[in-house]
């Protein structure tokens, strides 16, 4: 089978009628005589062995019958051909509208914080980002993000849909790699407030520390996640996996921001048992501030 690479073309790959014709010849048996012991036409056999036509799952245990070669052995020849066509074709398949909505800026701030390593090839950056975000096609990123997580971002900047899909990203590959020590505890969350303020006094390294310790005990994993240019994001919910994820940012350096996303977000948490759909949106909220605005972004910057 032939190893898929950047720029493969289809004529290079290898048909699992290839492997069927070489058992045969080492075998000495005719076409004929194998279309006759599993039950098919010369003619369907033929097209089997010139690449035309696909080994089924039916065929493969009938080819199992006959040979040495397990079904699973056809049938997994069969799957990577197929893997590695759509490898091919995937990158064929690209059209304009897609090309036309493709952001190089969101893509290098990705490749930046290390997510991606970085292509040179357009199509081979498409196909990239889709599988970062989640998406079948570029144009799929803003119904998806609709559909997605509860957020809170600025109402003064405009929004990038991929700037805010890749933060969104992030914040779920950050707390993928935090442990919680049991499920979503909202009573236990409220009997930490008071210890979550006064967190000010420690080191912004401590500070954070503290606070992913915090919300691990109360079911959440707590995230801090650099802000992507173009997504005016501060607050980011949502349940992934049984794991309730919360995670904040600081834009525009200003820390006060950063506690006032943070207890807007504590405030609803309770909206996790029930869908997560926020309720009572136009109440106010108020949240005191005690962070040491340099202390943190040396933390986070």
């Amino acid at each position: 089978m032939a190893i898929r690479m950047n720029g493969l073309s289809l004529e290079l790959l290898s048909h699992p009628g290839e492997t069927l014709k070489e058992v045969l010849d080492s075998n000495n048996m005719t076409q004929k005589e194998l279309s006759a012991r599993i039950g098919i036409t010369p003619k369907h056999l033929n097209l089997i062995i010139s690449g035309k036509q696909d080994i089924s799952t039916e065929t493969a245990f009938k080819l199992e019958k006959v040979f040495s070669l397990s079904a699973s052995f056809w049938n997994n020849l069969q799957r990577q051909y197929d893997e590695d066509k759509m490898s091919i074709l995937e990158e064929q398949q690209i059209f304009e509208e897609e090309k036309s909505v493709y952001d190089a800026n969101v893509y290098s701030q990705i490749v930046a914080l290390g997510y991606l390593q970085r292509e040179t090839k357009l199509e081979r950056k498409i196909i990239q980002l889709r599988g970062f975000l989640g998406v079948s096609n570029l144009l799929n990123v803003k119904p998806a993000i609709a559909a997605n997580a509860l957020f809170r971002k600025s109402t003064k900047v405009a929004t990038n849909d991929f700037a805010l899909a890749a933060w969104m990203k992030i914040c779920e590959i950050e707390t993928d790699a935090i442990s919680v020590q049991t499920s979503l505890d909202i009573e236990k969350l409220k009997s930490k407030l008071v210890e979550i303020k006064n967190l000010n006094t420690l080191d912004p390294n401590v500070i954070v520390e503290n606070l992913e310790r915090i919300f691990a005990e109360c079911g959440v994993a707590f995230a801090v996640v650099k802000n992507i240019k173009g997504a005016p994001v501060q607050g980011f919910i949502r349940k992934i996996n049984n794991k309730v994820r919360l995670c904040v940012t600081l834009r525009n350096k200003y820390a006060d921001i950063f506690w006032f996303t943070l207890f807007h977000e504590i405030k609803w948490r309770k909206t996790i048992k029930n869908k997560m759909q926020r309720k009572n949106q136009n109440q106010g909220f108020k949240a005191e501030v005690f962070l040491n605005v340099g202390k943190v972004m040396a933390r986070i910057s």
